[in-house]
């Protein structure tokens, strides 16, 4: 199968409700939109701009466990009749380190079945990134997770902070780079804000830069 680059129309919406047990929840459902580039590392590194938008909306406020939906349709650039089509429908509880998967409703196209694991892998990170707590100075800046529905594999988060302010988050499985945030940290209860953030499969990059 042809792993080509994607694009064209994307439309994804995350919903998360959750308890305070992964940090502060803010008052209201907050809705962010994203532009989408992506960057695919083959014999020479091609970039593709605004190739599409996406929403995340998040939810918070009910009790643990969180529930997360992913929907969307990619295009392939070059063979526009090839599309990606996927309904993410997750529900995770977070007890402790693990992130233990409770009911999966996901359904995806044949085409779109080759980046299932990746998307699943870093769903639940997303709601992590957005509401939990940055490392203060002095403190440990890696948190460690497990993923118990894709068989208990280890997952680091990773802060680092930066000259303007902002801090740059890793999600790592051992050496491999599954995603990356670039966070704004804030005091209050409205969590940090996602400026952009990155989803690493193989040879693709998608970059979602919060408008």
């Amino acid at each position: 199968m042809n792993k080509g680059p994607l694009s064209l129309s994307v439309v994804m919406v995350l919903i998360f409700s959750h308890s305070g047990s992964a940090g502060a929840q803010p008052d209201a459902s907050p809705v962010e939109t994203y532009q989408v580039n992506a960057t695919v590392s083959d014999v020479a590194k091609k970039t593709f701009r605004e190739i599409g938008s996406g929403t995340v909306t998040y939810s918070p406020g009910g009790q643990s466990p969180f529930t997360i939906r992913l929907q969307g349709t990619v295009r392939h650039p070059e063979r526009k009749s090839e599309e990606y089509v996927f309904n993410v429908q997750l529900k995770y509880s977070l007890e402790g380190k693990n992130l233990r998967l409770i009911k999966n409703s996901s359904t995806y196209n044949r085409l779109a079945m080759e980046y299932k694991d990746r998307v699943e892998s870093l769903a639940g990170f997303v709601y992590l990134a957005r509401f939990r707590r940055v490392p203060a100075p002095g403190e440990d800046p890696s948190r460690e997770y497990r993923l118990m529905h894709m068989g208990g594999p280890g997952y680091t988060l990773t802060y680092r902070s930066r000259e303007q302010g902002d801090v740059e988050l890793s999600v790592r499985e051992g050496d491999e780079r599954h995603g990356s945030f670039l966070l704004e940290p804030t005091s209050g209860s409205g969590g940090n804000r996602i400026k952009r953030f990155k989803v690493h499969a193989g040879k693709l990059t998608f970059d979602f830069i919060a408008q």
